[in-house]
C-alpha cells in the first residue's frame, strides 16, 4: 500500500514523500517548481524518514539550489517558430490573459506577480506552445526524411521526455521529444535521421555509425552542438 504525504521542510521548502513505492532504498528528486520529492520503501517508519531528512537536511537545500539554478533561471520572454511568436509581457492588471492572433500568442501577467508564480506560468505557457508547433511540425518532418531515406516507421508520438530528444521502439514507433522545437533545424533533423535508422539497426554498433555517418558525414561536430542543449531547461 502506497502512501503520501507532503510536509513543510521549512528551509528545505515543501517534501512529496511516497511510502511504499518500489525503490529499494530512499530516493528524492529536485522538482522545478522548488519541491522535492522523496521515495522510500514501505518498510522505512515516517519516524525513520523524518530522521532521514534531518540528517541530509544541509545536503538537500545545496542540491536544490543546483536544480533551481540551472531550472528557474532561463526561461525566455520571447519565443518564436517560423512566422509565429510567443511572447510575455507585464502590465498592471489582476490576473493573466492571453491574446491570439495570425502571428502567434501573447501572455500578459500581472506585474504585482511574485518570482515564483511568473516562473510556473511561463514554464506552462512555454512547454505548451512548444507541444502545439511540435504537433504541427514534427510527424511532417519525420515523413519527409522517411520517404527521402526509404526508410518506413510505424506511428510518430510526441513526448515532453526530460531526458533523450528521441528513440525508437522495437515495433517501428518513433517517439520525438517536443522540445526539438527549441533546436535549430540541422539538429532536429539529424535526430529524426538517427531515429529512423533505429528502425533497421536498434543498436549503436559500428554498423549504426556507419550508416548514420553516411547520411550526415559531419555527424561528430553536429552531436557535439547537440550537447549545448538539454531537453528540459531551455
Amino acid at each position: 500500500m502506497i502512501e503520501t504525504k507532503t510536509v513543510d521542510g521549512k528551509d528545505i521548502g515543501l517534501l512529496k514523500i511516497r511510502r511504499g513505492s518500489t525503490k529499494r532504498t530512499i530516493r528524492c528528486s529536485f522538482k522545478a517548481d522548488g519541491s522535492i520529492s522523496i521515495g522510500t520503501p514501505p518498510y522505512v517508519s515516517w519516524e525513520d524518514i523524518t530522521k532521514w531528512i534531518e540528517q541530509n537536511r544541509q545536503c538537500l537545500i545545496k542540491n536544490k539550489q543546483k536544480v533551481g539554478n540551472k531550472t528557474t533561471s532561463n526561461l525566455p520572454d520571447v519565443w518564436a517558430f517560423e512566422d509565429r511568436n510567443y511572447r510575455i509581457e507585464f502590465q498592471d492588471i489582476d490576473r493573466p490573459k492571453i491574446n491570439e492572433n495570425a502571428n502567434g500568442i501573447v501572455l500578459t501577467l500581472p506585474t504585482t506577480a511574485t518570482k515564483q508564480k511568473v516562473e510556473t506560468i511561463k514554464a506552462d505557457f512555454l512547454n505548451s506552445v512548444v507541444k502545439i508547433e511540435a504537433k504541427r511540425s514534427l510527424p511532417k518532418r519525420l515523413s519527409y526524411w522517411s520517404e527521402k531515406l526509404q526508410l518506413p516507421y510505424r506511428k510518430c508520438f510526441i513526448k515532453n521526455n526530460k531526458t533523450n530528444w528521441g528513440s525508437c521502439s522495437s515495433l517501428g514507433n518513433i517517439n520525438l521529444n517536443q522540445h526539438l522545437m527549441r533546436l535549430p533545424s540541422h539538429l532536429r533533423d539529424m535526430v529524426i535521421i538517427h531515429e529512423l535508422i533505429h528502425t533497421i539497426i536498434p543498436n549503436h554498433g559500428k554498423d549504426f555509425q556507419t550508416a548514420l555517418l553516411k547520411i550526415i558525414p559531419n555527424i561528430k561536430h553536429m552531436e557535439q552542438e547537440l550537447k549545448q542543449y538539454h531537453p528540459h531547461r531551455w
